[in-house]
C-alpha cells in the first residue's frame, strides 16, 4: 500500500518491487491543472511533469516520500493537483506567546509538507514599530530584521508571508496606554451591559487614526515581499458608544463603518496592495459593502464552530452581553450561510475556518473535522506522527485523537469554547451552558488519565518534540482539572485550592 503525504487524488499504479534507478526527468507540462503534477516511473524511465513551480515542488515531495534508502523509485503513475488555489494558515503572536524564529522554522516546514502556500502572522501590538515601544517594549515582539527572515524562509518554501496588522477593533493593548487613549471610541472605556464595563480597545473612526494605522501597516509590509495585507477590522464592538455615536445616530453603524473602512481600504489600493479585511460587519451592513472601493478587497468569511453546533443554554447575564453586542448564537454555522450575504454583491471572498483550538486547553478536534476537511485530515495520528513528530510508536497521534475529543462528552454544551477551560476559568464568562452528567464527567477525567499515561510511552525524534510533550502533559493536567470542577459541582469531591498548573512530566 502506498504511503504519501498530503494523499494524492489519483494514484493509478503502483508496484513497489519493480524499481527504478534513472534520474527523474524533470519536464514542464502547461496542460496539466494549476500546481499540478504527474509522476510516471517504470523500470527504465522516471518523469516528473509540473503545471508551474508550485506543481514541481509538491511532484519533488512525492518523489522523496517515494525514494528508497537505495534511492531507487517504485514503479508509480501519480496524478495531483489542488482544488483551491490559496491554502493558508493563520497564527495569533498577539495573545502573550511569540515564537521564536526556531517556532517558526518549524511552521514553515510543516507547512511546506502539508502544501500551504500563504501565511500570515495576527498581529495587534507584538512588531517591534520603530517610534511605539511602550506598546510592545514587554511583549518580546517579531521585530523588521525576523520578519524578513521568516520571510526568505516562506519564499523557498514557495509561501507567501503576507503582512497582518488590526487597524480598527482589538486594539486594547495600544489604548490601554495614556499616549493612545485619546485615539479612542470610548477612552474611558463602555459599559456593554449594567455592570459589564470594558477598557477601550476600538479606535475611534477618524481621518487622522486612519493615517496612524496606515502608518503600522507600511512599516509591517516593508519588511515583507508580499503586497498582500489583512487590515482586519472585525469585532467593532464600542462603535457608535462613544465618538462616532452622533455620526451613527445620523447615518447608521454600518455606514460608519464603511466610512472608515473606506478610509484604509482606499490608499492601499493605490499603493497596489491586495487588501483583505474580516467579513462579520460587512456580512450584516450591505451599506458599509456598498462603500468599498474597487479594487483588489478580499472579505474574509469566517467560523469558528462546526455545522449544526448546538446552542449552549446562557446564563441571563452572558445572554444580555451577546445580545448587546449583536451575536446570535442561534445562527447558522454553516460556511454556505455566511457566504450568503456575498452572493451579490460586495467583495471576493475567502472561506477561513478556525482550528477549534481556541478556549479548549487540548483542542476540539470533531469540530476541526466538521470545520476544515484538509486539515482534519492533516490531523490523522498517522500523519501526525510520522512527518511532523518523527514519533515512531505512533503515540503523539493518537493522544492528540483522544484529547481532542472529550469537550464534547460532558453533558455542558459550549461555543467557541471547551466547557472544561469554561469551568476551569469560570471569570472569563466564556460561552457555556446546561448541566454537566457526572458520569460523563467520570469518564471525562479517567480517558484524560489514560492519555497522560499514554503520552509517556511517546518518543519524538523531532527538535522540538520533548517541548510538545510537555507541553501536551501541562494541557492534559489542565483539561482533568476543568473536568474534576464540572464533577465537584455536580456533586463529586469537593476541591481544594489548585496549583498553578499539574506538575511537568519527563
Amino acid at each position: 500500500m502506498i504511503d504519501l503525504f498530503p494523499r494524492p487524488r489519483h494514484v493509478d499504479s503502483f508496484d513497489p518491487d519493480v524499481r527504478c534507478t534513472a534520474p527523474v526527468e524533470v519536464v514542464h507540462d502547461p496542460a496539466l491543472p494549476g500546481q499540478g503534477y504527474e509522476l510516471h516511473v517504470d523500470p527504465e524511465r522516471a518523469v516528473l511533469a509540473h503545471a508551474d513551480e508550485a506543481g514541481r515542488r509538491y511532484g519533488e515531495q512525492t518523489v522523496a516520500q517515494l525514494r528508497g534508502d537505495d534511492g531507487a523509485l517504485p514503479a508509480v503513475h501519480v496524478r495531483d493537483h489542488p482544488d483551491i488555489e490559496v491554502r493558508g494558515a493563520m497564527l495569533d503572536v498577539s495573545r502573550d506567546r511569540v515564537p521564536t524564529r526556531a517556532t517558526l522554522d518549524r511552521l514553515v516546514g510543516i507547512l511546506a509538507a502539508a502544501r500551504y502556500n500563504h501565511l500570515q502572522l495576527y498581529v495587534e501590538h507584538t512588531f517591534a514599530y520603530r517610534d511605539h515601544g511602550q506598546v510592545w517594549r514587554d511583549a518580546s515582539p517579531l521585530t523588521v530584521d525576523d520578519m524578513g527572515w521568516l520571510d526568505d524562509l516562506c519564499a523557498a518554501q514557495g509561501i507567501e508571508l503576507a503582512t497582518n496588522q488590526n487597524c480598527f477593533g482589538h486594539m486594547g493593548r495600544w489604548l490601554a496606554h495614556d499616549r493612545y487613549r485619546h485615539r479612542a471610541e470610548c477612552p474611558d472605556g463602555v459599559e456593554i451591559v449594567p455592570g459589564v464595563r470594558w477598557p477601550p480597545g476600538v479606535l475611534a473612526p477618524t481621518g487622522d487614526n486612519a493615517a496612524f494605522a496606515l502608518d503600522l501597516v507600511r512599516e509591517q509590509m516593508a519588511a515583507v515581499r508580499s503586497r498582500t495585507v489583512n487590515i482586519g477590522c472585525d469585532e467593532t464592538f464600542e462603535l457608535g458608544r462613544g465618538a462616532s455615536a452622533a455620526r451613527v445616530a445620523e447615518v447608521g453603524l454600518g455606514a460608519v463603518y464603511g466610512e472608515h473602512l473606506a478610509r484604509l481600504v482606499g490608499p492601499l489600493l493605490a499603493e497596489g496592495c491586495a487588501v483583505q479585511v474580516w467579513a462579520d460587519v460587512l456580512a450584516h451592513h450591505p451599506d458599509a459593502r456598498a462603500q468599498l472601493p474597487e479594487g483588489d478587497v478580499t472579505a474574509l468569511v469566517w467560523n469558528y464552530d462546526r455545522p449544526d453546533a448546538p446552542t449552549p443554554e446562557l446564563r441571563p447575564r452572558q445572554a444580555a452581553l451577546l445580545d448587546a453586542l449583536g451575536i446570535d448564537l442561534s445562527a447558522p454555522t454553516d460556511f454556505a450561510s455566511r457566504l450568503a450575504p456575498f452572493a451579490d454583491s460586495g467583495p471576493d471572498t475567502w472561506v477561513v475556518p478556525g482550528t477549534s483550538s481556541w478556549n479548549s486547553l487540548v483542542g476540539r478536534l470533531d469540530d476541526a473535522r466538521a470545520n476544515l476537511l484538509d486539515a482534519a485530515r492533516a490531523g490523522r495520528a498517522a500523519v501526525v506522527d510520522r512527518v511532523v513528530m518523527g514519533d515512531p510508536t505512533g503515540t503523539i497521534g493518537r493522544v492528540l485523537e483522544t484529547i481532542g475529543a472529550v469537550h464534547g462528552r460532558t453533558g455542558v454544551v459550549a461555543r467557541n469554547a471547551s466547557p472544561l477551560c469554561a469551568a476551569l476559568f469560570p471569570h472569563q464568562g466564556l460561552m457555556a451552558g446546561g448541566t454537566a452528567d457526572p458520569d460523563a464527567v467520570a469518564e471525562v477525567i479517567a480517558t484524560l488519565e489514560r492519555a497522560r499515561d499514554e503520552l509517556g510511552r511517546a518518543r519524538p525524534t523531532a527538535a522540538d518534540g520533548a517541548t510538545v510533550v510537555a507541553e501536551l502533559d501541562v494541557a492534559i493536567g489542565l483539561a482533568r482539572h476543568g473536568a474534576l470542577r464540572l464533577q465537584s459541582a455536580t456533586g463529586g469531591p469537593a476541591l481544594g485550592r489548585p496549583p498553578c498548573v499539574p506538575a511537568w512530566r519527563h
